[in-house]
């Protein structure tokens, strides 16, 4: 009956631990897109100082508008 106890203490445990990964994972991921990001965006300022017709727009679509809705 105890080793049933101390196994279900090492799964909490485990499962504690999986999810403080998981979560400092997804904290991770969402800092290093948003400095890619802006990487990216400088690389573009770079190719329009030197005169590359590049549009931030095309290179970075905006996902900001709302999809149409059908009207039935």
């Amino acid at each position: 009956m105890l080793t049933q106890a101390y196994l279900m203490l090492y799964l909490e445990i485990a499962v504690l631990i999986l999810a403080s990964s998981a979560s400092a994972f997804g904290v991770f991921m969402h800092y290093w897109n948003k400095r890619q990001l802006a990487d990216l965006k400088q690389e573009v300022i770079k190719l329009q100082e030197h005169g590359v017709p590049v549009k931030m727009e095309e290179v970075l679509p905006t996902h900001t508008t709302a999809p149409e809705k059908a009207t039935h």
